[in-house]
């Protein structure tokens, strides 16, 4: 039998106080202006130590507790805001794409792993019970276990809108004593007569002002 793996007691100021002091100490070196504001090399190392090295240091350690990973976001987004405010402006270089290029990114791959694991429950609702769980209420049973609080509605929220826009189409059709709030009704029709009607108004717009104008 699987049993589950066993997270180690949480130290907090351990956690959270080893992070805080790097970044501490970068504030420290470039407020104290050794070196960071004279060498373009040694403030890009900066940035890199508040962008990759204190993220992977926090990383490490929650590694093993039962601390979401994916809190290690919010530890990016913190070095970035840091090194915005902190780093001179005419070494920003590596700030700059790191915000254009890398931070997109982040943002996908943490909507697509929070897709999966709720694709995943989904599957694992309908496999051992009868009962269909809306896809929302799965995001935010699945968010509410990898992220504080106060994220897992706004991002529950943002994957489902993806989910409904192009996956969320298949009709459900409800059990014995089940019922849907959603009602058959003309309403894709209305929409198809106002597509059709707005383009058909558009073309003839369009030819009259071609009569009218000079242009």
């Amino acid at each position: 039998m699987m049993t589950e793996p066993s997270h180690r007691a949480i130290n907090y100021w351990l956690v959270f106080g080893i992070p805080l002091f790097l970044l501490a100490c970068v504030w420290g070196i470039v407020r104290f202006d050794l070196h960071a504001h004279q060498s373009n090399m040694f403030a890009q190392a900066l940035a890199i130590d508040l962008l990759v090295t204190i993220p992977l240091v926090y990383f490490f350690l929650i590694r093993k507790t039962s601390i979401p990973k994916t809190t290690v976001v919010p530890v990016i987004i913190l070095g970035l805001a840091i090194g915005t405010v902190i780093l001179p402006s005419e070494s920003k270089m590596t700030l700059d794409v790191f915000k254009t290029y890398v931070l997109p990114l982040i943002e996908i791959i943490v909507l697509l792993y929070l897709g999966s694991k709720v694709m995943q429950l989904r599957r694992d609702i309908k496999s051992s019970s009868e009962a269909q769980t809306d896809f929302f209420s799965s995001a935010k049973k699945v968010c509410s276990e990898l992220m504080p609080k106060r994220f897992v509605y706004p991002v529950a929220t943002e994957i489902s809108i993806f989910y409904y826009v192009f996956c969320g189409w298949k009709s459900i059709n409800p059990k014995v004593n089940e019922y849907s709030y959603h009602q058959k009704s003309g309403v894709l029709t209305t929409l198809y007569g106002l597509v059709v009607i707005i383009t058909m108004e558009t073309v003839v717009l369009h030819m009259v002002l071609n009569d009218v104008s000079e242009i």
